[in-house]
């Protein structure tokens, strides 16, 4: 059994690393519940707490050892900023045998409400628990980190305020299907050091739009969108916050319930980029003088 055990805890199809940033849904944590119900025979006499417990364990090793070379510096990854992000989430797990996914999902969002600040009244106001998960995947520690937030979030218009709410809460269990957005904390982490998170929103809420328009119905609990593409096209950026939200893109389907972001290297300038449009016209009449 000891075998097996090791077995089921390695090949748990759930990855705590993305639920601690809020990439992933409720739904993802389904499987971890299924985990404590499992009969305590299959564990050698394992109840559901210590099952658990062993995987925190091997999670903690493979967690601890990730982004690391050889060398004897220990974990490169489990700084102190990221012990305490691991930390949470160990303490929300904790509680899985008592309360549903939503809730344990919840406690992680709570949790980064209080780093950064930011109201958490989800039963009144619904955008209190869309804003706490951009913070999650924007890794947002402090109050200053929450008051960019705010101001970004504050920029939408209230059709775009309704959408992003919408789509970033939606758990895949009530609400289907939950987005679990790979590799978007990237994406909104180098947005927000690079200042463009105001349109780095409007083209989260884009790639939304797309992806429910080009999947049409299903039945699924989850849908993942890849974002590592638009993640390193963000970090060569050098345009404009502007053009930024004009960003154009292509979605790639590996299969009904997986999809990757592809950007465009060309961002359409509109009439209404006035500013971008007096910089490209000035630059084409310097080198045209240098041609003469």
């Amino acid at each position: 059994w000891q075998m097996e055990l090791v077995r089921e805890c390695l090949t748990r199809q759930f990855s705590f690393k993305h639920f601690l940033s809020a990439e992933s849904v409720p739904a993802c944590a389904s499987t971890m519940r299924d985990m404590l119900r499992q009969d305590s025979g299959q564990s050698g006499g394992l109840d559901g707490s210590q099952h658990l417990k062993i995987w925190l364990f091997s999670v903690f090793a493979e967690v601890s050892a990730s982004q690391n070379t050889p060398g004897k510096e220990g974990s490169v990854y489990m700084t102190d900023e990221s012990w305490k992000e691991f930390d949470i989430g160990v303490d929300a797990m904790k509680e899985l045998h008592q309360e549903d996914e939503v809730k344990l999902f919840d406690r992680i969002l709570k949790k980064r409400t209080e780093l950064a600040n930011l109201p958490w009244s989800p039963q009144h106001d619904p955008g209190d628990r869309a804003r706490a998960r951009l913070a999650c995947i924007c890794n947002v520690t402090d109050a200053n980190g929450g008051m960019q937030i705010r101001h970004a979030w504050e920029d939408l218009m209230p059709r775009e305020d309704a959408e992003l709410v919408k789509y970033l809460t939606a758990d895949g269990i009530k609400e289907k299907p939950g987005y679990v957005l790979r590799g978007c904390r990237s994406f909104m982490m180098t947005s927000l050091k690079r200042d463009v998170l105001k349109p780095a929103l409007r083209v989260l809420l884009k790639v939304y739009q797309q992806v429910a328009k080009e999947m049409g119905s299903t039945n699924g609990s989850i849908m993942e969108i890849h974002f590592y593409k638009l993640a390193e096209f963000t970090t060569g950026y050098t345009g404009s916050k502007e053009t930024f939200q004009d960003l154009s893109f292509q979605l790639e389907w590996k299969d009904t319930a997986e999809v990757l972001v592809i950007p465009k290297v060309w961002i359409p300038i509109s009439r209404n980029n006035e500013d971008v449009l007096n910089d490209l016209r000035e630059r084409s009449r310097s080198l045209a003088s240098r041609l003469r």
